[in-house]
């Protein structure tokens, strides 16, 4: 149920308007109706003391009974009229004036209780209006962060990749170069090859040279300690002779490399350690056979 203004049920407003206006209206009619006599005088105003007015407090077939019941004297009633009048005029005023001013300060009170409605709707209304631009105020501060966030991680995904080609430039053109340098490498170890090729067929002729000479010193020894050519040993045969390793590596125009080196090294030194062991035998069968002919010759 509502209020008014001045604390009072609005039903019981209408309601109390609802009556002023009746009792209104009974007192136009009362008004405009014949005079009645002193006693209905006191008995209305002491029923309008109460401000209740209804139609059937103002009846307008008393007014007959009233005079039938008035006693026969002769009395002026025209004075009486005329007060009736006045005072009913007089609290006629007093009554539209305090229904007036009841129906104004109702008025007022409706009036009130509805801008009071009307601005708690309006800042109601205001309220939720703010509500939703901030909502939507903070709805566009998150998606512009998160586009910030998502420009930001597209500029390093961008960066990320620009330093990951640069990295892979930069491994391109150190495998460039490594590759440079490998070649140059391999130009060198051809180089060192060749060089070393040379140097071992100089080495070779050198030790070929070498072995020469040696068998030459050799071969001047013998001839001038026997004057006789040293008899091959008994079981070995005869065969053709041949050319140190060393010239043969030297005529067959072969690079030779150093485990060939070495190998033809071991084959000459075996080769003068028999040709040593052949003379130290040849010498021996010498020394033997000089002392049997000296024992002959003793016996």
């Amino acid at each position: 149920m509502g209020l008014s203004a001045t604390g009072l049920p609005l039903q019981f407003c209408k309601r109390m308007i609802l009556l002023i206006r009746r009792s209104y209206c009974t007192l136009l009619r009362v008004q405009t109706s014949p005079s009645i006599p002193q006693q209905q005088e006191s008995t209305s105003s002491s029923s309008d003391s109460q401000m209740l007015f209804d139609s059937n407090d103002f009846r307008l077939d008393d007014t007959t009974e009233a005079r039938t019941s008035l006693p026969a004297a002769t009395v002026d009633l025209s004075s009486l009229q005329d007060d009736l009048k006045s005072s009913l005029s007089q609290r006629m005023d007093d009554a539209n004036s305090e229904i007036l001013s009841r129906l104004h300060s109702t008025e007022r009170s409706l009036q009130t209780s509805l801008g009071h409605q009307n601005d708690y709707l309006r800042s109601l209304i205001q309220s939720a209006r703010q509500e939703g631009q901030t909502q939507d105020d903070v709805q566009l501060l998150r998606l512009n962060e998160l586009n910030k966030a998502v420009l930001a991680q597209g500029v390093s995904a961008e960066t990320n990749s620009l330093a990951d080609r640069s990295s892979f430039n930069a491994l391109d053109a150190k495998f460039l170069l490594l590759d440079g340098q490998v070649a140059a490498i391999r130009n060198e170890q051809l180089e060192f090859q060749a060089k070393i090729a040379a140097d071992l067929l100089i080495l070779s002729t050198q030790l070929g040279d070498l072995v020469d000479y040696i068998r030459g010193g050799d071969a001047k020894k013998g001839e001038g300690s026997s004057s006789r050519p040293p008899h091959s040993l008994p079981g070995s045969s005869s065969r053709p002779l041949q050319p140190p390793p060393a010239d043969q590596i030297r005529d067959s125009g072969h690079v030779a490399s150093v485990e060939e080196l070495e190998e033809a090294t071991e084959i000459i030194r075996e080769a003068d350690r028999r040709e040593r062991e052949r003379d130290r035998q040849g010498r021996e069968m010498r020394l033997s056979r000089s002392g049997a002919f000296n024992r002959r010759r003793v016996f």
